[in-house]
């Protein structure tokens, strides 16, 4: 059986802070666990199924090991639009996860009391007809600084270098 072949998109958010992190493309997303608190993301934990019942992978929590409030969702249908904002100074800030049915969750921290927060604030959209298939990032001890995500392709199969066909002239 040919294994999905997943895209990587870029991360977005502070990608020079906190230590990279990868959950790598999976065939499904079963759970996500999002911790927060009134001012950014403190945490994304995310339970993965690559199959049938018994082959259900609980990615490690990147971020903080404890958080002030956290979101729980069972995804029944694939993730097809984040819609999120990040500032400049902390990292992720609000996330709003949702299928082609409605929203999963809305975590919106930035009506927060830091003006200096909402004022370096920029939004992000990742969008995907198929969903979205695994996450990766950035993350300190304390919260969530750059998130990135993994598609489904389409494609069956992936092409092999070729050293002999010159690609210089098309």
């Amino acid at each position: 059986m040919a294994r999905d072949i997943h895209i990587k998109l870029a991360s977005v958010g502070l990608n020079e802070q906190g230590t990279p992190w990868n959950d790598g493309g999976h065939q499904k997303i079963e759970k996500i666990v999002i911790g927060y608190t009134p001012s950014f993301i403190s945490s994304i934990e995310v339970v993965y199924s690559d199959g049938g019942d018994d082959t259900r992978v609980l990615a490690p929590r990147h971020g903080a090991n404890s958080s002030s409030l956290i979101k729980m969702m069972t995804i029944t249908e694939p993730i097809t639009r984040i819609h999120g904002t990040y500032c400049s100074y902390t990292g992720i800030t609000s996330l709003e996860l949702s299928s082609r049915r409605g929203t999963y969750c809305t975590i919106n921290n930035d009506g927060n009391a830091n003006a200096n927060a909402n004022a370096n604030a920029s939004s992000f959209t990742f969008d995907s007809d198929s969903g979205f298939t695994g996450f990766h990032g950035r993350a300190d001890d304390f919260q969530l600084k750059a998130l990135g995500v993994y598609v489904n392709s389409t494609a069956k199969s992936r092409l092999r270098p070729n050293p002999e066909r010159d690609c210089s002239v098309l």
